[in-house]
């Protein structure tokens, strides 16, 4: 085995290990090195982090959820609109962590 596929094997099982857990921590941590190893600025994590919320809200389950409970319609949200998901989310999140 070479040891490419070797680090790519690691890689995986790192990732199905994250996947089981939904350790935030582990999580945050690989989405840290990943910044750090590409060197990205400040402005483009806030790019990044924008995109993945708007990506999230926009997969099928999440929009079904956001429509359904809290009669939102994420194809209306704009930039400001996604903020303000975002915020209630991390609120509700925080909430329940503590």
């Amino acid at each position: 085995m070479s040891e490419e596929s070797m680090n790519h094997e690691q890689i995986l099982k790192t990732l199905e290990k994250i996947r089981e857990n939904k350790n935030i921590d582990e999580i945050a941590g690989l989405v840290l090195n990943i910044i750090s190893l590409t060197g990205l600025t400040v402005d483009e994590v806030a790019s990044i982090n924008y995109y993945i919320m708007k990506e999230t809200l926009n997969a099928k389950h999440n929009k079904y959820f956001m429509n359904d409970k809290l009669n939102i319609d994420v194809n209306q949200l704009g930039p400001e609109g996604i903020f303000q998901v975002q915020r209630a989310l991390l609120s509700t999140y925080h909430e329940k962590i503590k």
